[in-house]
């Protein structure tokens, strides 16, 4: 797929998850952000068909725990995503062993282990069209050389959910670590970053069960995006 950053105000409704609505025009997108309503909301198949028609958008979703997991279950179950998940642990033994179990309020989702698609080290999940980052922020120092792999230059939208508004300092990590001396609102090393925020109620119960509880709303804005 030969996209601009701009083709994000088509794809970026469809990836922001709880369901995957796609808006028409792009006249439409707000520079500031957009705002996805959980997954009962109405939508249409047909122009996520016609999008999609020549491959599934690969999703990496790096952090596959509370959040990382039931968003990325989410996007599995439309059937439209090649949906790949980076664990670490006996939350990747048990998941890779039996699947990923999710309850929610809004419908369960299992993905049974021969569905799976999960990996104990990204370098192993080759280049994604999408890298969904919701590790803790803690863990911030990490993350360029986490996704590293993942990411084509000028192509690879990323998306932060994570804890606190972090997308400046991931954005400031990501550039050293691909020694980028851009301005500011650029960067090089992917298509564009944006910087999300979920109102959702999320546990990981244990390695392979997550159990969502409340909402599902997920907001975003772009932080950068490179000058392809």
């Amino acid at each position: 797929m030969n996209w601009t950053w701009w083709n994000d105000v088509l794809f970026l409704p469809v990836f922001l998850v709880t369901f995957h609505h796609l808006i028409s025009r792009a006249s439409s997108f707000d520079h500031h952000g957009l705002s996805i309503k959980g997954r009962r909301a109405g939508f249409s198949h047909r122009s996520t068909r016609a999008l999609m028609a020549t491959k599934k958008p690969s999703i990496g979703i790096v952090g596959s725990g509370a959040v990382g997991g039931y968003y990325g279950a989410r996007l599995w179950e439309t059937g439209d995503y090649d949906v790949n998940f980076f664990m670490r642990g006996e939350h990747y033994e048990v998941s890779k062993s039996k699947g990923l179990d999710v309850t929610s309020l809004f419908g369960d989702i299992f993905i049974p282990p021969e569905e799976l698609k999960v990996y104990s080290d990204t370098k192993d999940m080759g280049v994604m069209d999408w890298v969904v980052v919701s590790v803790k922020s803690t863990a911030l120092e990490q993350i360029p050389a986490l996704v590293a792999p993942l990411l084509k230059p000028g192509h690879t939208r990323v998306l932060a959910i994570m804890n606190g508004l972090i997308e400046d300092d991931l954005i400031e990590h990501l550039k050293r670590f691909h020694n980028e001396d851009t301005e500011e609102g650029r960067i090089e090393c992917c298509g564009a970053l944006f910087g999300g925020m979920a109102l959702v109620c999320s546990n990981r119960l244990g390695p392979g069960r997550i159990d969502h509880s409340y909402a599902g709303l997920l907001s975003s804005g772009v932080a950068a995006h490179s000058s392809k």
